[in-house]
């Protein structure tokens, strides 16, 4: 009878713990949850950016207020800790009539606001890393170019909305050429190559 009560003691204290690890599970994943959210977002002005003629052999007037970004240009990112975040970016169009632009670029992003003062949103700075794929659509050549970026701007949040306003400076480029003639080059540290403004519309999540 004693072996029998033991039994059913232990058993219902097991049950108890196990109710107990699942609550705590339950609560440390919502927990998480709350620390991590998701974002879309799209570069409306890259729409029209190709539409004058170009400036130079790259970008046009609208390319520099769209972020050197043509054509479909789609962004996403992951929001952690708070206030900071990694973010992916696609564009794919044409800078001018010839040269057809496509960018791949990834980087990380901090609004010390959030940090500092719970504010949702604010002043952002960041480091992106931008991949450009220049196609002569002419000559059929391509033009290459791997470009560390800094940001700064400023999120401003409005319910499930948030507008995304920034500007941008390239460190440094390195570029190369499948044209006979190019020969690959470095551009120097802390010139501004390309500086350029962006803005976005964003869907949190």
């Amino acid at each position: 009878m004693a072996k029998k009560r033991i039994l059913i003691i232990c058993f219902l204290f097991g049950i108890v713990q196990i109710l107990v690890a699942e609550e705590s599970f339950s609560i440390e994943t919502q927990e998480y949850e709350k620390r991590v959210s998701f974002y879309v977002g799209v570069n409306p002005l890259a729409l029209i950016a190709f539409l004058p003629d170009g400036i130079g052999t790259v970008g046009t007037a609208f390319g520099y207020i769209s972020g050197q970004e043509y054509g479909i240009s789609l962004y996403g990112g992951m929001h952690f800790a708070k206030a900071h975040s990694l973010e992916l970016r696609f564009s794919s169009g044409p800078a001018t009539y010839a040269l057809w632009d496509t960018q791949v670029q990834f980087g990380y992003i901090w609004y010390p606001l959030e940090q500092f003062l719970d504010w949702n949103g604010g002043l952002l700075a960041g480091l992106m890393l931008r991949q450009f794929f220049w196609h002569h659509r002419i000559s059929d050549y391509m033009t290459f170019s791997f470009s560390p970026e800094l940001l700064l701007g400023w999120r401003f949040k409005v319910k499930s909305l948030a507008i995304d306003l920034r500007a941008g400076w390239n460190i440094t480029a390195f570029t190369w050429s499948d044209m006979q003639t190019s020969r690959e080059v470095t551009k120097g540290l802390l010139v501004p190559n390309y500086p350029t403004l962006m803005a976005g519309i964003v869907w949190l999540f």
